[in-house]
C-alpha cells in the first residue's frame, strides 16, 4: 500500500495530453462528458442502480466479504454501532487489501462511543500479515492557506470545508453514492446508490481512493507500519496544485480504464468521472452540468435531486432558461420534516428551517421568472413542459404531521406510529436527463449547491446517454420514478413554502428563532 500511495502522489506529473481513445461523440454525451474526457465503456446492464438503504448495506458487505484483491472505501464518516461493526467484521474477514479513507475532521469528531477514526482503525491495526491495511484520514486541502486551520477541530472547522465524497468499490464491483457508512445511512436515511459491476471501471474508484490517500495533506497510517505519515512532515501543495494532482491522476486512471475494457457493441454504456472543488480549481462536475442544462429543451425532462437545497443564482437562471425553452424540470429536496438535521442540538437544529428559507428564495426566483409550477392540491409530483416543479420528499409517516400540504412546523419531530417504522429522511442527490428515447445521469456526494460547488471535495460519476429500453436505462428511469412519483414526493408552490409553519416564529430558539432568516444570507456559501 505504502508504494501505491508513493506513486499516486506521483501521478500529478506523470500524465499528460489524454488520448481520444473512448470519447463520447453525440452532443448530450458530449457536454455530459466534457471535452477531451476519457469516457469507459461498459456492457449494459453493469450499471444500475440500488433503491433502498437496506439494499445499499448489504450489497456493500457482501462485495467487501467477498472481495480478494482489494477494498476502497471513502467516506465523510464512519459510524461506530451494530451495523458498522459488521461492515467492519466483513472488512476483518475479507482476504483484499483494504484502504478506509473519511474526512479528518470528522473521523476525529467525539462520538457516544469512540472516535470514528479509533474505531476504524481497531479493525484495520489486527490486520493480517499477509494483506495489507491503511487508513487515511483526509485534510481539506485549502486547510492551511486561509483561516480554517485556526478554528480548532470541531463543527466550526468541518463548516469550512470536507472531504465529501463516498465511493465505495471491492475488486471489481463499485459504488458511488450520497450515503456516509453509519447506522442511518443503513436504514432510514435514503439516499442514492449508483452501482457498477466493471472491472476496468471499478479500478477507476480505487485509483481515485489512492489518490486522495496520497494527498500531502492527509495523515495515514498502515498496519504493521511504524511510521505514521503526517501532512506537516511533507511539503505541502498549494490548492490550485493539489486540483492539478488529482484532475490529471483521474486523467491516467480514466485512461487504463480504457485500454482495459473490452469493446464494446453500440449498446455500450459510457461513463466518465469528474472532481468538483471550487476552491481547488476543480469544476469539471459544474461545466458538465451547467453544459447539460444549457443545452436542454422542447423535449426534455431534467429531474434533479438535493439533499439540502441551496442553489446558486446561476443554476436557478439556467434552469429557469431551460424551462423557457419547453423543457419539463423537477427539483425534489428533503421537506423539513424529512431533513436529517431535524431535532437537532444547538446551531444545527436551525438547518431545516434555514434550508425551507432557502428553497422559498428559489421558488420566488422561479416565479419572478414565469417558470414555477403552481401545484393543485393532492396533485403527485408533475413534470410539466415549460415548467420547474419543485418536491419535497416526505416520508408517508410525516404526511398527518401538518396540514395544509407541505406547511409543516420546524420545531419538533413528528410522531412514528406506535407499530409502524421509523421516521425516514431524505439525502438523495443526483441529476436525471430523458430525451428521445435516451437517459442520462449524474450521481455522487455532490448537492448542486453553493457548498458542493465551492468548498467541499467532491466525486460524480456521469453515466449515460443510453437507450430508455436498455437495462441501465430502465434502472435508471425506475430508480428516478421511485423517488419523484412515489407516495413521499410531495409538490409544493409558493403557498406551501409560505405558510406560518415554515417561518422564523420565536425570537431566539435555535430552531425556529428570527436570527435563522439572517443566518441563512450570510453563511449561505457554506449551505
Amino acid at each position: 500500500m505504502r508504494a501505491a500511495l508513493a506513486g499516486a502522489r506521483r501521478l500529478g506529473s506523470a500524465c499528460r495530453g489524454a488520448p481520444a481513445t473512448g470519447r463520447a461523440s453525440s452532443s448530450l454525451a458530449a457536454a455530459a462528458h466534457g471535452a477531451n474526457q476519457q469516457v469507459v465503456r461498459v456492457p449494459d446492464g453493469s450499471v444500475s442502480a440500488l433503491t433502498t438503504p437496506a439494499d445499499f448495506f448489504s450489497t456493500l458487505v457482501e462485495r467487501v466479504a467477498a472481495a480478494r484483491d482489494r477494498v476502497s472505501l471513502v467516506s465523510l464518516y464512519v459510524g461506530d454501532g451494530p451495523l458498522e461493526q459488521q461492515l467492519m467484521r466483513a472488512v476483518s474477514s475479507c482476504e483484499a487489501d483494504v484502504l478506509v479513507a473519511m474526512d479528518a475532521t470528522r473521523g476525529r469528531r467525539a462520538w457516544p462511543g469512540a472516535a470514528p477514526a479509533d474505531f476504524v482503525w481497531s479493525t484495520l491495526a489486527a490486520s493480517p500479515p499477509t494483506r495489507s491495511a491503511c487508513l487515511a484520514l483526509l485534510e481539506h486541502p485549502a486547510a492551511g492557506r486561509w483561516p480554517r486551520n485556526r478554528m480548532g477541530s470541531g463543527r466550526l472547522r468541518e463548516s469550512a470545508g470536507t472531504q465529501h465524497i463516498k465511493a465505495y468499490a471491492a475488486d471489481g464491483w463499485a459504488c458511488v453514492a450520497g450515503a456516509n457508512l453509519s447506522t442511518d445511512y443503513f436504514t432510514g436515511r435514503q439516499d442514492r446508490y449508483l452501482v457498477t459491476d466493471s472491472p476496468p471501471l471499478a479500478g477507476v474508484y480505487h485509483a481515485a481512493a489512492r489518490l486522495l490517500a496520497a494527498s500531502p495533506a492527509a495523515h495515514t497510517r498502515e498496519a504493521g507500519a511504524t511510521v505514521t505519515h503526517e501532512p506537516a512532515a511533507v511539503e505541502q501543495l498549494t490548492p490550485g496544485e493539489e486540483g492539478r494532482r488529482l484532475q490529471a491522476g483521474l486523467a491516467a486512471a480514466l485512461e487504463a480504464a480504457c485500454g482495459e475494457a473490452a469493446p464494446q457493441s453500440e449498446g455500450a454504456v459510457p461513463v466518465s468521472l469528474a472532481w468538483q472543488c471550487g476552491m481547488l480549481g476543480l469544476r469539471d462536475d459544474q461545466a458538465r452540468l451547467e453544459a447539460v442544462l444549457a443545452a436542454a429543451g422542447e423535449g426534455w425532462r431534467v429531474d434533479v435531486a438535493t439533499g439540502y437545497c441551496n442553489m446558486p443564482d446561476h443554476m436557478v437562471g439556467l434552469l429557469a432558461a431551460a424551462a423557457r425553452r419547453g423543457a419539463a424540470i423537477r427539483v425534489l429536496t428533503a421537506s423539513p420534516a424529512a431533513n436529517g438535521f431535524l431535532g437537532a442540538r444547538s446551531i444545527p437544529a436551525a438547518l431545516p428551517l434555514a434550508y425551507s428559507l432557502l428553497l422559498r428564495a428559489v421558488a420566488r426566483r422561479l416565479s419572478a421568472m414565469g417558470v414555477l409550477y403552481a401545484p393543485s392540491d393532492d396533485e403527485p409530483a408533475a413534470s410539466v413542459p415549460g415548467r420547474v416543479s419543485l418536491v419535497e420528499w416526505t416520508h408517508p409517516l410525516d404526511h398527518h404531521w401538518a396540514e395544509p400540504r407541505g406547511a409543516a412546523g420546524i420545531g419538533t419531530r413528528p410522531p412514528p406510529d406506535a407499530d409502524g417504522p421509523a421516521r425516514r429522511t431524505f439525502h438523495g442527490k443526483g441529476l436525471w436527463v430523458e430525451r428521445g428515447g435516451e437517459v442520462l445521469t449524474a450521481g455522487g456526494s455532490s448537492n448542486f449547491g453553493c457548498r458542493s460547488f465551492d468548498v467541499d471535495v467532491e466525486l460524480q460519476t456521469w453515466v449515460g446517454p443510453v437507450a430508455a429500453e436498455s437495462a441501465t436505462g430502465t434502472s435508471l428511469l425506475a430508480e428516478r420514478d421511485a423517488l419523484f412519483a412515489g407516495e413521499a414526493a410531495v409538490p409544493v408552490g409558493l403557498r406551501e413554502l409560505e405558510q406560518p409553519g415554515r417561518l422564523p416564529s420565536t425570537l431566539s430558539q435555535y430552531d425556529t428563532g428570527q436570527w435563522v432568516r439572517a443566518g441563512a444570507v450570510l453563511v449561505r456559501q457554506w449551505m
